[in-house]
């Protein structure tokens, strides 16, 4: 492709992800007899509610818990924080028991349309809102400049988590100024709203789902999202470390004893090695999940270990080695462990290479300086022969000195 053919091909896609887009639009306008009033409120987020209310349906069923609403409107947008807005949604659910919808409790499941009445109270009440804010901040009723607007923006909890954010959002506020003015009109800074929330969401999802399909947490992904947000009360986006190793703990009750929780690789201890030697203090739901990615694969390890006749000690030092090397998709370069190898070489000095069973470790042979690098050359060879990739087992070779 040159630039003009990718640059049709691109269209193209557009055009066809809109039209998909549109037809599902209509298709569920038509299921569900949606009034012109609700299709106007609903223009640019039906389509993704409905995907929201999918994910979270109860198995065999076409329902959603009443539990999971607020963490969908959250989703959406629709309750960004300070506005006071989850209380609204958890006051009119209190309302709906005596009104159409009765009974509802945090066990009660309510279907597609009536989550919809639910959510679009709160809808109107966020367009509300934003009048209010653009109000604010547009006193001499002339727009808002570009340093207006990313203040009334971030009031409406809109706010750039990244460089390549905030120049998205800069160019993003230039783009919606369509008389060219230089300033954002009311009717501009709706749509602008509109637009940047569900296409910030959608960038940052995308990116956190395919984080989880790479560190193979694909099937718990709406599971782990929805336990997140539930404990992230303040709306922050994030949980302080306390609450994260509460969190895993609670997620792999029942998986694991009550002695490797408390004291093995999915102890809290070991959750707070990975967030110090990865220098994260605050936990988003990306850091989340690495969090439970660097678990599994030292539990995964560290059974290796054991059933290599290794001592927990032994293989909990082996897999924080391994881990600190920082393996991609399971392996290590050759000359990454080559290099770490002649540094461990330089900070012990000569010695001998050792063997870490369950009976203690024992020395294999004595090297000095001289034969050291043939010996670990030839150590190299014998366990990866030409590979020039490196996975667990067979680093746990390499460092135990034997194959």
């Amino acid at each position: 492709f040159d630039f003009e053919q990718f640059r049709r091909v691109f269209r193209r896609l557009q055009e066809r992800t809109e039209c998909n887009r549109m037809e599902r639009f209509d298709e569920i306008v038509d299921t569900h007899e949606l009034d012109e009033s609700m299709q106007e409120l609903w223009e640019h987020g039906l389509v993704e509610l409905r995907d929201l209310f999918d994910a979270y349906t109860e198995a065999g069923t076409s329902t959603v818990k009443v539990s999971h609403l607020a963490t969908i409107a959250r989703e959406l947008g629709h309750l960004p924080k300070r506005s006071g807005n989850e209380r609204m949604l958890n006051d009119y659910i209190k309302e709906l028991r005596q009104d159409a919808i009765a009974g509802l409790d945090e066990d009660s499941a309510v279907d597609f349309r009536s989550m919809l009445q639910i959510l679009s109270r709160l809808r109107r009440l966020e367009e509300s809102r934003i009048q209010e804010i653009y109000d604010k901040y547009d006193q001499d009723c002339v727009g808002l400049t570009l340093e207006l607007c990313l203040k009334a923006l971030e009031e409406c909890d809109i706010v750039a988590q990244v460089k390549d954010e905030a120049k998205e959002l800069e160019a993003l506020i230039e783009e919606f100024d369509e008389d060219g003015s230089g300033e954002v009109d009311q009717q501009e800074f709706f749509h602008l709203t509109s637009f940047v929330r569900r296409h910030l969401h959608k960038k940052r999802l995308e990116a956190a789902r395919k984080m989880a399909n790479d560190y193979g947490l694909k099937e718990d992904f709406h599971m782990l999202r929805a336990l997140f947000l539930e404990r992230d009360d303040a709306q922050n986006a994030w949980l302080p470390p306390d609450q994260v190793r509460g969190l895993v703990m609670e997620l792999r009750h029942g998986q694991f004893s009550e002695d490797e929780l408390r004291h093995g690789a999915w102890s809290p201890q070991e959750v707070k090695v990975i967030m110090e030697e990865n220098h994260i203090e605050k936990v988003d739901f990306s850091a989340l999940l690495f969090i439970l990615k660097e678990l599994d694969e030292f539990k995964a390890n560290a059974e290796l270990c054991q059933n290599s006749g290794i001592q927990q000690d032994s293989a909990a030092a082996f897999c924080r080695i391994w881990r600190a090397l920082n393996p991609q998709h399971g392996t290590i370069s050759r000359d990454r462990l080559e290099k770490f190898l002649v540094q461990r070489r330089q900070e012990s000095g000569a010695g001998g290479v050792e063997c870490v069973g369950s009976h203690g470790s024992k020395k294999l042979y004595q090297t000095t300086k001289t034969d050291m690098g043939a010996a670990r050359k030839d150590m190299l060879e014998m366990v990866l022969g030409n590979d020039t990739k490196v996975e667990f087992k067979r680093f746990l070779g390499i460092m135990r000195g034997a194959w």
